[in-house]
């Protein structure tokens, strides 16, 4: 058995009220008259899908995937690009530049790996050999044997690039090609259909844009949700062979304001939301503590009130699906991290803690 692990961020700061809307919503009607969308989807837990999260919800029916609300990272700051640094590393230093992800693999088996899509490595998967990424070509009509001849007269015989021609020509096995008519632009399918090959990399990261909703956010993020949850439903059907061994985490650098602002839209906030799911998932719970929308439970008067660390799903999944050691997780990987990790009940079957710290 081969665990799976495939991290999920939505860059821009997702609102949380959005995805999982508390079933006590009269005071965000109040709050937020222009952006509450028709058709929630009740979880029975507190909480109800966005209409538009057709496969979230099924998967949270099905114990397939948990979501814990009113989550944030221990530095509060509203700057896009510092939460993500934060979220990617793990630490409270804005000096940290190697990702959590990296360090896990750095302490996993020789042949473990990660791989992430798009045109360069993010910051969580720097600082270990084991990583690399991908993103689906950019021209239209490679031809197979073409590419396969480039490649091999590019490299051959150049000291730099010769080292790298294996792994052009792995890329070329995981993707069942080169050509663009063979390899999907859609990153759930091919990190799904990589991560599901035996000698396939083990660990994969999608980045998902586009969810800065600061005006029009009612129909944007409608339009955002749908493509997150056709991508879920693409990576539940491509990975079905190792569906059960896999476990995702989706979480945004922050939540969004509770008041609506004058363009239709919501403003940077703190809380938000982060779901974990799969196939080696005990879903079906609402995790954590629900603070309220009162004013008085309002973070500085205006966000969600985060009550959890997000990290602690990070450090669950770390420890009891890819069989991370506590000391490890608590003094080096997640430091200054809260013990309430230890009781997130998250795994179906938990991985052998491996003999490294």
């Amino acid at each position: 058995m081969r665990e799976r692990f495939v991290f999920i961020q939505l860059r821009g700061g997702m609102d949380g009220l959005a995805a999982l809307r508390p079933d006590n919503h009269e005071v965000l009607k109040q709050k937020r008259p222009g952006l509450l969308a028709d058709g929630y989807r009740d979880s029975g837990e507190g909480f109800a899908f966005h209409p538009a999260l057709a496969n979230h919800h099924r998967l949270f029916m099905n114990g397939e995937l948990s979501f814990l609300h009113a989550c944030g990272l221990p530095v509060h700051d509203r700057s896009h690009f510092k939460s993500q640094d934060h979220l990617e590393t793990g630490k409270n230093s804005a000096n940290a530049r190697h990702g959590w992800l990296a360090e896990i693999l750095e302490k996993l088996p020789s042949d473990r790996e990660a791989v992430a899509f798009g045109s360069t490595l993010p910051i969580i998967l720097r600082g270990t050999k084991k990583s690399f990424n991908w993103s689906a070509p950019r021209i239209t009509d490679e031809d197979e044997n073409l590419m396969r001849l480039l490649g091999t007269s590019l490299y051959e015989g150049d000291p730099v690039l010769e080292p790298l021609l294996p792994q052009f020509e792995r890329i070329g096995h995981l993707t069942d090609g080169y050509s663009r008519d063979d390899v999907s632009a859609d990153p759930f399918e091919t990190i799904g259909k990589m991560l599901s090959k035996k000698d396939g990399p083990d660990i994969g990261v999608i980045n998902l844009g586009n969810w800065d909703t600061h005006d029009n956010q009612k129909p944007r993020i409608a339009k955002e949700f749908s493509n997150l949850d056709q991508g879920l439903g693409t990576l539940k059907k491509i990975m079905d062979n190792v569906w059960n061994d896999t476990v995702f985490i989706i979480v945004s650098e922050f939540g969004r304001s509770v008041h609506e602002n004058g363009t239709n839209g919501s403003d940077h906030g703190t809380g938000g939301v982060c779901m974990i799911g799969g196939g080696a998932v005990k879903g079906g719970r609402s995790l954590g503590i629900w603070p309220g929308l009162e004013e008085l439970n309002l973070f500085e008067g205006r966000d969600v009130m985060p009550t959890y660390d997000v990290r602690t799903v990070f450090a669950a999944a770390a420890k009891n699906h890819l069989g991370m050691a506590e000391p490890f997780i608590e003094d080096h990987l997640f430091p200054e991290i809260p013990k309430s990790y230890r009781d997130l009940d998250l795994i179906r079957r938990r991985r052998k803690i491996f003999g490294f710290v």
